[in-house]
């Protein structure tokens, strides 16, 4: 998968991609919205008390951490989103179930002004909408550079999952008629760059849980049950939306599709203008993320036999192979699995070692190993 990196490779020019796009989790990326696995069967009230357990061993060890000498100093502004009421400040970290969180706080602010529209639910809102909509209201992002208003959660995850889901959405997606940079050249680059690009920040970096201390913590291997629970705390659990796998799997394609086909093209000029299939070539992206991601299984061919490729073709075709040729959940936890670590067998020892470095306080706070043999 990735290549050994090349000295002389400049991929500065690559910044430009996380400036033009905020984040938007790719499918795989955001778990699914129903219940784990670990939790099915139990009552409502055995499940809460699972969560209750689990955060606050998580606040515990972060707690031991920030007493210690290994404690981190970053101070730096903040981006917390939030509902009207401040009920719940959510610190904004990309790659780490960002899209979830921003429909959940859109959709609270819509419903309070009485602009909701059609909508029902969080995920009924375009993920293009979520991100990009012009009329954003500035309390959706409120700054805070102290402690916070109310309770706050943040939602952590494993730096190295992380990092290879961000390659995936800026990198993988969208390299259009020109040469993709190996993942090796990515995350050497990370582990180079002052540049604190918000899309691959160190969690500890954006909220440093010894400075704005979080009253919950959200794993993203737990991200269904820690987020219902959350919002369940504070009163919020009404938006939580509530849908099985197969139901959520179709939002997931058809969303990211229709998302990654709203880039404007403007973004693809700027990269050639040599570029002819610009479409076709998006479509060949987005069946590699979803192959990367479970979503497709591995041993299917790129479909080449569509007159045109819109999103609505494109949605079409790869729900219908979906059906056709269905992957179960263990086999695409197990196909997810085998294409990071196989990216991550290719990358040089310094590499990891710059990786291990930039993102330490995130291994330390919450408990990852920075073995990189130790992903599972």
């Amino acid at each position: 998968m990735a290549t050994r990196p090349d000295p002389n490779v400049d991929i500065s020019h690559f910044e430009v991609i996380f400036s033009a796009r905020t984040a938007a989790p790719f499918s795989g990326d955001n778990p699914e919205i129903a219940g784990s696995s670990s939790s099915q069967g139990l009552s409502s009230f055995e499940k809460r008390q699972k969560f209750e357990k689990r955060n606050a061993e998580r606040l515990q060890r972060v707690q031991e951490i920030c007493q210690s000498k290994e404690s981190p100093t970053y101070i730096r502004p903040v981006y917390f989103l939030s509902d009207p009421d401040r009920q719940l400040l959510q610190c904004h970290v990309a790659k780490v179930g960002c899209s979830f969180w921003t429909s959940v706080f859109r959709f609270l602010h819509l419903k309070a002004k009485g602009q909701l529209g059609g909508y029902r639910s969080p995920l009924d809102i375009p993920r293009f909408e979520v991100h990009h909509a012009k009329d954003h209201p500035e309390e959706l992002y409120p700054r805070r550079v102290l402690a916070a208003e109310g309770p706050e959660s943040k939602s952590v995850r494993n730096p190295y999952s992380r990092l290879w889901s961000v390659y995936l959405d800026k990198i993988v997606t969208l390299s259009l008629c020109t040469p993709t940079i190996s993942f090796t050249e990515f995350l050497r680059n990370v582990g180079i760059s002052y540049n604190n690009n918000r899309h691959y920040m160190p969690v500890t970096m954006m909220c440093n849980p010894c400075i704005f201390k979080p009253d919950y913590i959200g794993f993203q291997e737990t991200f269904s049950d820690d987020a219902f629970h959350i919002l369940q705390a504070v009163g919020l659990d009404h938006v939580a939306p509530k849908i099985n796998q197969s139901v959520y799997q179709e939002h997931e394609i058809r969303s990211l599709t229709e998302y990654a086909y709203s880039i404007p093209d403007y973004w693809f000029d700027r990269q050639t203008n040599i570029c002819q299939n610009k479409s076709t070539e998006m479509a060949m992206n987005l069946w590699r993320v979803f192959q990367f991601n479970g979503h497709i299984r591995s041993d299917l061919p790129f479909p080449r036999d569509l007159e045109e490729y819109t999103p609505a073709s494109v949605t079409k075709m790869i729900l219908d192979v979906i059906q056709k040729f269905p992957i179960s959940k263990k086999e695409a936890k197990e196909q997810k699995l085998k294409y990071m670590t196989t990216a991550y067998k290719e990358v040089p020892a310094d590499v990891i070692e710059g990786v291990q470095k930039k993102y330490k306080y995130d291994f330390l706070m919450f408990g990852y190993d920075a073995n990189v043999d130790a992903l599972k």
